[in-house]
């Protein structure tokens, strides 16, 4: 069996990662506040280095980062760049949904003595 081809509906096709190369971090303190969205544009071994932030990246951050998607080629190289800005429109469609959703008020819980959500 070739590696990756796909024989039965149970197997998988093999995939290939990469070390990352960015960490974009979109955190609030609150819904829609994007006070502490930021990035990390460089990577060692997997492990993020300095923090960067951006205003434009909290004024709107699905828009920064499609246009962040689409202008990585100029550091990954031509193809792979391509590659990225293609899924650049799924990236992001997702990612805004994923935010939306992390953007609504959590559910009242009760917390036991340590803090931690009980039932």
């Amino acid at each position: 069996m070739a590696v990756g081809s796909i024989d039965t509906i149970y197997s998988s096709p093999a995939l290939s990662l990469k070390p990352a190369i960015i960490r974009i971090d979109m955190l609030e303190s609150a819904p829609h506040k994007a006070d502490r969205m930021h990035f990390h544009p460089g990577m060692v071994d997997g492990e993020p280095e300095e923090r960067t932030f951006d205003e434009e990246m909290g004024e709107n951050p699905i828009d920064w980062l499609r246009s962040y998607l689409e202008q990585l080629h100029d550091w990954v190289g031509q193809a792979d760049g391509r590659s990225i800005a293609e899924a650049a429109e799924g990236i992001t469609r997702e990612t805004a949904e994923l935010l939306e959703e992390a953007r609504q008020p959590w559910p009242e819980v009760v917390h036991d003595e340590r803090g931690l959500v009980v039932g």
